[in-house]
């Protein structure tokens, strides 16, 4: 009893190392789909075959203590037969494999890598452009030079706007794009965005694009205009922009955690319902320079409404007088007003 080896049963057959291992390997195969084979323990029997002998009589059992001894107790001794069904021997334990789960998923990793994005793209365009070449010489219109960024991959697009006035522009910048309008920053009331249809909005960032807008004009001859608006998780930036009249409507309306802010030099030549607009966890940074025009007025200025900010502490204002209501900062909205208060009356802030 105390040798190992003493617990062989007599009927097992002599075992062949190579056939041993030629049946490991394609066992090792139809695990796959059977089961995990125990590894450790067979691949050193297989490398010691005496000792596989008594890991073999251990599992099946002696022969005098269970059964009598015969060939369906050697578990090698239909090997062929075994592996041709694809069933797991009486000494393998059979289970789902984390090998057999990794073999199985290797195909969804070893993907196509994505194709590199382009740094930046330029197109030119100008109020009467035509074609789709885009380029200084031959400029096109503006939609078309935004559907020529959304049709190449590229990370930012850059868009160089000839002097003359854009009717009804429906700058509509989407999904994870960043895209600059570029005007005359010299002279930022020689390109103008005129909204011609009620209710419209000249520029759109959404769904966590990022915008960059500057040295030009917006402006409505029609009601509910918004000039400059963002949702969805949006940046939008304005500089060196001119603000016209827009009667019933929205300068600049961030809504849904979009985020704004202006910068350099700005004027505000007409009136709305209100400058800066942020709803629903919105930001609006007013940190830059403002010249009023004469005549102006607002509703209210600054509105930050619903969970949202206008942080107006950095700001500084020139110019006229502007009639209305400085700010309202509502519904758990606050407005940091600069140190000489917003333009018009106190309001709730």
């Amino acid at each position: 009893m105390g040798d190992e080896a003493s617990m062989e049963p007599a009927s097992l057959k002599p075992l062949n190392p190579g056939t041993a291992r030629a049946a490991w390997r394609r066992l090792n195969a139809l695990a796959i789909g059977s089961g995990f084979l125990r590894l450790p323990s067979l691949s050193f029997a297989l490398a010691n075959p005496a000792t596989f002998r008594i890991l073999a009589a251990r599992r099946t059992g002696a022969a005098g203590r269970r059964h009598h001894a015969g060939p369906r107790d050697d578990p090698m001794a239909n090997a062929d037969a075994t592996l041709s069904t694809g069933r797991c021997p009486i000494f393998i334990s059979c289970k789902i494999a984390l090998m057999a789960l990794a073999c199985l998923m290797l195909p969804l990793l070893i993907a196509t890598p994505p194709a590199v994005a382009e740094p930046a793209a330029a197109f030119y365009v100008s109020p009467n452009g035509s074609g789709n070449q885009c380029t200084p010489g031959n400029r096109c219109a503006i939609a078309t030079a935004i559907n020529s960024c959304y049709a190449i991959t590229v990370v930012s697009c850059w868009i160089d706007l000839a002097d003359g006035v854009y009717p009804d522009p429906n700058v509509n910048i989407y999904y994870y794009r960043r895209v600059g309008l570029t005007g005359n920053c010299n002279a930022p009331q020689n390109v103008i965005f005129r909204a011609m249809t009620p209710g419209a909005t000249l520029v759109w960032v959404q769904d966590h694009a990022i915008a960059l807008v500057r040295c030009l004009t917006l402006d409505a001859y029609v009601g509910g205009v918004i000039g400059l608006a963002a949702r969805q998780h949006a940046i939008a930036d304005w500089d060196t922009i001119m603000f016209g009249n827009m009667p019933g409507g929205q300068h600049v309306f961030m809504n849904e955690y979009s985020i704004a802010s202006c910068l350099g030099q700005n004027w505000i030549m007409g009136g709305a319902v209100s400058h800066a607009s942020a709803v629903n966890s919105s930001k609006i940074n007013l940190g830059c320079k403002m010249y009023v025009g004469p005549s102006v007025a607002f509703t209210q200025f600054a509105s930050a409404t619903y969970f949202s900010i206008i942080d107006a502490a950095q700001s500084s204002f020139s110019g006229f007088p502007v009639g209305g209501v400085g700010c309202n900062s509502g519904l758990y909205g606050i407005a940091t007003p600069p140190a000489q208060g917003f333009p018009g009356s106190r309001g709730n802030c």
